[in-house]
């Protein structure tokens, strides 16, 4: 019984996060000139780690929203996921990973390991730089 449960909890989750994700890119469609370029370099079949110089905090939304045909998975700070509401909806959603960063955090990396070793992509959450470089 225990299994069927978790098996529908997972679909259920999965359909709520497509359609979630639906509703944010026509949202950010509408209000975004959004251009992905390299979108071919990203293969499905490989592991790969992306850590993205970005100036924006909305970069890591628009990247998991626009590439909705890849389950990314994101590692955070622990502070990110202990926001109030939106942390918790935010970590169910999207599989968030998250890191202490008092020290080392080893059942993140744990994590982070299996994601890159069932062939996953991986993306960082990196602080902000405050200077665009080209």
């Amino acid at each position: 019984m225990k299994k069927v449960l978790k098996k529908v909890s997972n679909i259920f989750k999965q359909i709520l996060k497509y359609i979630v994700l639906i509703i944010m890119r026509i949202i950010f469609s509408i209000c975004f000139n959004v251009k992905i370029k390299g979108r071919e370099n990203l293969k499905i079949e490989k592991p790969y780690i992306i850590t993205p110089n970005h100036i924006s905090a909305l970069d890591a939304i628009f990247l998991r929203v626009f590439l909705l045909d890849q389950n990314i998975i994101y590692m955070t700070k622990e502070e990110n996921i202990k926001m109030f509401a939106i942390g918790g909806i935010l970590k169910y959603l999207f599989d968030l990973i998250p890191l202490k960063r008092d020290g080392r955090d080893s059942l993140g990396i744990k994590k982070a390991y299996e994601v890159i070793n069932n062939d996953g992509i991986l993306r960082n959450i990196s602080r902000r730089n405050k200077k665009r470089t080209y």
